[in-house]
């Protein structure tokens, strides 16, 4: 268990028993709050709260690096069983987010960072030099089709 999550579920654990608990863990008995946590959670998997939330926030377009995230596994959530090269979307995530790379360097994810997760306009433009030229041709030479959203 995170540093993180073991301050949330004592801030939880403190919430619902009051005061006798707070002077437990002020006096530092970490067992004892350790303990009650288990008893409070029982079976709950929060491993499987954990997945549902970094599967949402990855559909809704953004997620944020968490300690111990590789590049790799957050390329397997993105995009599953993609056939894409993994290096051209390690790319096309690496250049949609410099922010959360130490020098472009796609093994040096910064933890806290935002990602944004990259579009199918990300990637041509890793493939294609001029995406507005290819798009025009395209469209262009069937000016009878029709798009569908």
């Amino acid at each position: 268990m995170t540093l993180r999550h073991h301050t949330l579920l004592t801030l939880v654990l403190l919430a619902l028993c009051g005061p006798a608990v707070q002077a437990q863990t002020l006096s530092g008995q970490p067992a004892v709050i350790d303990e009650a946590l288990q008893r409070l959670l029982g079976d709950a998997d929060i491993n499987d709260f954990l997945e549902t939330r970094r599967s949402t926030e990855i559909r809704d377009g953004r997620y944020q690096v968490r300690t111990g995230d590789t590049l790799d596994q957050l390329i397997e959530r993105m995009f599953g069983a993609s056939l894409l090269r993994r290096e051209l979307l390690q790319q096309a995530i690496v250049r949609s987010n410099p922010h959360a790379f130490r020098n472009g360097n796609p093994n040096w994810m910064l933890a806290g960072a935002q990602l944004r997760v990259p579009t199918a306009d990300d990637v041509l433009g890793l493939i294609f030099s001029d995406l507005e030229g290819v798009r025009t041709r395209i469209r262009g030479g069937h000016p009878n089709w029709v798009q569908y959203p």
